[in-house]
């Protein structure tokens, strides 16, 4: 009798990583548990930085604990289903990021701040599910740029601001894309190693690229009120 894969009766993911699929209840261990790196990463900003106030700080440690649940889940089933789920939550964390500047630059006030957060959340998510196949991905790197983009605007026209964190986390954020494409494209990749994986590489990075970023936008919690 065929072997059946219990989450073979699920609409598969259209992401395709090195990591070979088990037929098991964890299809892909290496990438499933490394999520957790984003669930200790908001862990340890929780423990230590609990007297941060403001919108990001309200919002960036909830989003690392997302990370972590959504993409454990992600990778141990590879289900579409559970694929919205983890981009999804990754819209969280770049438009938290876009909107946030909007606000330093008084674009938005801070009525608008949270309306338009969640709008464009769910009108990228709209996104992905209509598209499919990578375009998630590809739409928050998009996104990522947009943030950038106005960070850079803001360097330009605000003083006394400290980017030594912010240059740390393009840093980890720059590395960890590279390995994100070795792994992808299966130039550097060894299917049936379940231990480390480049993606699992690229969630580690992108966990220290949360941190740095919480610690360069936690300067401006008391700053920028409308």
């Amino acid at each position: 009798m065929e072997n059946v894969c219990y989450w073979d009766q699920f609409r598969q993911s259209t992401m395709v990583f090195c990591e070979e699929r088990l037929c098991s209840l964890i299809v892909q261990p290496s990438n499933a548990f490394s999520s957790f790196f984003f669930a200790l990463v908001g862990l340890y900003l929780h423990l230590k930085y609990r007297q941060h106030k403001g919108e990001l700080i309200r919002i960036i440690i909830p989003i690392c604990y997302l990370l972590g649940i959504t993409s454990f889940l992600f990778h141990g089933s590879f289900t579409f289903l559970f694929e919205v789920f983890d981009v999804g939550s990754m819209y969280m964390l770049s438009i938290l990021l876009i909107t946030f500047n909007l606000k330093r630059l008084n674009w938005i006030n801070d009525k608008a701040f949270h309306p338009i957060y969640w709008s464009l959340v769910v009108l990228s998510i709209v996104f992905m599910v209509i598209f499919k196949g990578q375009s998630g991905e590809y739409l928050f790197g998009f996104e990522m740029v947009i943030a950038a983009m106005l960070e850079a605007k803001l360097l330009m026209t605000q003083k006394g601001v400290n980017y030594k964190w912010f240059i740390a986390s393009i840093s980890c954020f720059a590395v960890s894309i590279v390995i994100w494409v070795l792994d992808v494209k299966k130039i550097l990749c060894d299917p049936t190693n379940h231990i480390l994986q480049g993606h699992a590489v690229w969630h580690l990075l992108d966990a220290i690229a949360i941190a740095f970023l919480y610690l360069h936008y936690s300067q401006f919690n008391s700053k920028n009120k409308s």
